[in-house]
């Protein structure tokens, strides 16, 4: 059968007369209420609505589609009887159209004065619906709504079953599931729970027909921009895998609707280009330009390093996006690294930005407790800290052992490291290592020197264990053993301080010719006190009457005049007492240790050492400089690196003979040369001679030291005391060059492990 449509029963100026019906209507009156529906057709009318797939197969048959509104109304019955003929078209299509179209119907009785009381019974007449029928009006976005308002509109269209699905699968107010978890709560397949979903989706593009979802999207491009790239102009491919839960879900839904996914959306305003996006407020080409540059700058220059100082001249905003998006290098915290960095190397950047921070040296002991302090999650160890320095030798310089401070910029935030690595030392908790017999023997016997460590080693080592591993065990875990003065090692929980020094009645370690002769040759040449744990003024009281009764006359009146009772803590009389003797007695007579061969350049490396302490301590002594060199403290070899100083203008000789004996002072191109000097460190990871720094110095220095020899001295007074009094100093110049080769193999090692 052919559907055909009729004219109105009502003329127009019928319908126009009614405007002005009384209050109350006749709702039987349906002549009436038809004159009121315009001719709009069906299919025009809800084209934008949702609705079921066999609805909207019927409304788009023809002889539906274009009947007017009017019509479908008077010819009802008809109607409904061609649907229920359909195939697959029953009487649930049929109600759900007359649902949709109540709405409208309803809408224009009021449009034309029925009152609203009466609206409902108006509109189930001429629908052949219950008048109790909740009847929703064909409403529009709210105007002038933002993104998340207007998703939030469109999930409220929405049936409940649906809502459920589409939260549930988007995250949206609950964590986000598989079609395999929502289809057992629901008792359905994954299949089915898939083409509900789509079904759902389909009825939210319906509704967002007329909405500016478009348009929102678009206008919140920079909003999602900043909180994926955190500002930048760039973002990786794994920030942007890794940064996608920052965004609202609401947002991958109304991406969803628009049929596009995040990555294709922001396609649209950032372009590809390496290992991720590049914001089109940058020039794609401009920046391989930049990170050209960058390689060619950065050639053989280690890696990690500032940022800030791999770009020099270049605009950080490029740097950045070179950097990480065509040279694939990971940028954190303000340091440009190769790749992702593992623990170590993060351990390695977070030390140099706290040794940065700290503005000078350190010793392991004290950046330990301020590395635990700063990432008290990485339960690192001294030994730890000592191989990674090691192995970026480009961020820190060794001054002596022990001791170290960080050469090059920082980053502007403290790098972090995670605990995924165990301490290098964790097996030192077996008792059957060399640190934990070690640790037993101090424990028992107290501070004692190396060299009866060693000579006691077979019994104080476990069963297959060298004594050439005793004095590295020492040196490695400067936070276990604290080396209290030259060649004698201590525990921490050893108390060794005033009170400990006055009342002890042995104190071989210290009460001895050696201790005391050392210490004079400090005190004249300028060390201060702290130098070694033990060289304060109580210890120096001690020394003093000691000598008095035991030592060698040279060695007593020596003492005496670099003495400081002023200082000792003992009474009035007892202080003038001992300032009256250093008048009367005191003349320093101590010798030092010379070295028959000629001294050429010392490394240029040991240079910036040296004149980084000197910065640090204001004044710098020869026995300072000998501990920088890792020779033994008397030699006379650190009047070449002296002399380097002096030449160079970094430091200035103190007047009279034998200069190189007592204190320098800061020079007036300190300062310069020690700029120069860190930055081709940095830049390089060593230092030598043959390079452009190096030939810029040697230029500068006086042609004796340039030609290789070392400065005239004045006469050197031999020394009384053997090679085997010096084990450590010996020790430390013997295998200072295989310990560091050691440690950086064991770096290397570690890292490639990671």
């Amino acid at each position: 059968m052919r559907l055909t449509s009729s004219s109105s029963a009502r003329s127009e100026a019928d319908a126009t007369s009614f405007s002005g019906a009384p209050a109350r209507l006749d709702v039987g009156e349906i002549g009436q209420l038809m004159a009121l529906i315009d001719e709009t057709a069906v299919g025009e009318l809800l084209a934008d609505r949702p609705m079921s797939v066999r609805l909207k197969r019927i409304i788009g048959r023809p002889e539906l589609a274009g009947m007017s509104l009017r019509s479908l109304l008077q010819q009802r019955l008809m109607v409904e009887a061609w649907m229920l003929r359909q195939p697959n078209c029953g009487q649930r299509s049929v109600s759900e159209l007359m649902t949709h179209l109540a709405g409208y119907v309803r809408a224009q009785l009021g449009r034309y004065g029925v009152p609203d009381d009466q609206l409902g019974e108006a509109t189930a007449r001429l629908l052949g619906i219950p008048a109790d029928l909740e009847i929703g009006l064909p409403d529009d976005p709210p105007p002038d709504c933002s993104l998340f308002d207007l998703v939030d509109w469109l999930l409220a269209r929405l049936e409940p079953r649906q809502l459920d699905i589409i939260r549930r699968r988007f995250g949206i107010g609950c964590a986000d599931e598989t079609l395999e978890e929502i289809g057992r709560s629901y008792n359905l397949t994954r299949e089915r729970i898939r083409q509900l979903e789509s079904r759902a989706l389909s009825e939210l593009r319906l509704h967002s027909r007329r909405s500016r979802l478009k348009a929102l999207l678009d206008e919140y491009r920079p909003v999602t921009w900043d909180r994926l790239a955190d500002g930048k102009a760039h973002l990786t491919a794994a920030q942007l895998n890794r940064r996608e839960s920052r965004l609202d879900r609401r947002l991958h839904l109304a991406l969803a609707i628009r049929g596009l996914g995040l990555e294709r959306w922001i396609a649209g305003f950032a372009s590809r280009i390496g290992a991720g996006r590049l914001h089109h407020r940058l020039n794609r080409d401009h920046v391989k330009r930049v990170a050209k540059e960058l390689r060619l700058s950065s050639r053989g220059r280690p890696l990690p390093r500032t940022l800030d100082h791999a770009r020099g001249s270049i605009a950080i905003e490029e740097a950045a996006a070179a950097a990480e998006l065509v040279l694939r290098w990971h940028l954190e915290a303000g340091y440009a690294y190769p790749k992702k960095p593992a623990t170590r190397l993060r351990r390695a950047t977070a030390l140099h930005w706290l040794l940065t921070r700290l503005g000078g040296p350190a010793e392991v002991r004290e950046l330990l407790d301020r590395y635990h302090a700063a990432v008290p999650h990485d339960p690192c160890s001294d030994r730890d800290l000592v191989i990674v320095m090691e192995a970026a030798r480009h961020l820190f310089v060794e001054i002596w052992e022990g001791r170290w401070q960080a050469v090059g910029p920082a980053g502007d935030i403290p790098p972090s490291a995670s605990a995924t690595v165990p301490p290098a030392d964790s097996e030192q908790a077996n008792e059957n290592t060399i640190t934990a017999a070690l640790e037993r023997e101090l424990l028992r016997v107290g501070p004692t020197r190396l060299g009866e460590l060693m000579a006691r080693a077979r019994d104080i080592l476990p069963s297959g264990r060298s004594a050439n591993s005793l004095a590295p065990t020492l040196i490695m875990n400067p936070a276990r053993f604290i080396r209290v003065l030259p060649g004698v090692y201590a525990l921490p929980s050893h108390k060794l301080g005033e009170e400990e020094i006055l009342s002890a009645h042995r104190l071989d370690f210290l009460l001895n010719e050696k201790q005391a002769r050392l210490f004079g040759l400090a005190r004249r040449c300028g060390e201060p006190w702290g130098r070694f744990p033990l060289w304060s003024p109580a210890a120096e009281m001690r020394l003093c009457r000691w000598a008095r009764a035991n030592a060698a006359p040279s060695i007593f009146r020596s003492l005496l005049s670099v003495a400081s009772p002023e200082e000792w803590p003992t009474d009035q009389s007892d202080r003038q007492m001992w300032l009256d003797l250093r008048r009367s007695h005191g003349r320093f007579e101590l010798g030092y240790s010379r070295r028959e061969d000629r001294v050429g350049r010392p490394p240029l490396e040991r240079i910036l050492a040296a004149g980084l302490q000197l910065r640090t301590e204001g004044s710098i002594g020869f026995m300072t400089v000998n501990r920088i060199l890792g020779i033994r403290l008397d030699s006379s070899n650190a009047a070449t690196v002296l002399a380097v100083l002096t030449g160079s203008a970094m430091a200035v000789a103190p007047d009279g003979g034998a200069s190189w004996q007592r204190p320098h002072l800061p020079g007036r191109r300190l300062d310069q040369w020690l700029e120069a000097l860190s930055e081709a460190h940095h830049s390089d990871g060593q230092l030598a001679w043959q390079s452009d720094v190096g030939a810029a110095l040697g230029q500068a220095l006086d042609a004796r030291v340039t030609d290789g020899l070392s400065p005239e001295m004045d006469p050197v007074v031999p020394a009384d005391f053997s090679d085997e009094d010096d084990e450590f100093e010996r020790f430390i110049q013997d295998h200072r060059r295989a310990i560091a080769e050691q440690r950086r193999e064991d770096a290397l090692n570690w890292l490639d492990s990671e």
